[in-house]
């Protein structure tokens, strides 16, 4: 019988906690306080690694990029997956369909480390990188959110 209780402790602590901050779970101190960043590139389109480079110099001046990994207070992925939804878009007289794509964006303390933010937004067909935006945008806000 201990179990449910146990349960149902763990929840109300959680419930609390985010009630004390606004719904949101606090950000950990490693996010807060990092003073450089790496992007680790996993392959794929360098164009959006260079977009997310690009977004994350507009966003943390203050947090420069940095060469090598082992020197990075944090380390930013980037990956395009597969959200398993198809999609038709109808064009014209044609309707074309597809599989539906995101970014997973993450940040670590370290390249093998699990992950201490997660994110995804989905590729828009009309503006690829304009994802890479949104989430770097919505991190800029939560850690702004938090100091």
């Amino acid at each position: 019988m201990t179990m449910p209780r146990t349960v149902l402790s763990i929840s109300y602590i959680f419930a609390l906690l985010a009630a004390a901050t606004g719904g949101q779970i606090p950000m950990p101190p490693e996010l807060l306080e990092a003073k450089s960043a790496f992007i680790s590139s996993t392959g794929g389109d360098i164009r959006a690694l260079d977009e997310l480079a690009k977004q994350w110099r507009r966003s943390f001046p203050a947090v420069p990029l940095i060469a090598t990994a082992a020197d990075a207070d944090i380390v930013l992925t980037l990956q395009a997956v597969s959200t398993g939804n198809v999609v038709a878009v109808p064009v014209g007289g044609l309707v074309f369909a597809g599989e539906l794509s995101a970014y997973a964006f993450s940040i670590h303390t370290d390249i093998l480390a699990p992950p201490l933010y997660t994110d995804r937004e989905a590729i828009g067909s009309f503006s690829q990188y304009g994802g890479i935006r949104k989430l770097v945008e919505r991190y800029q806000k939560r850690i702004a959110s938090q100091r």
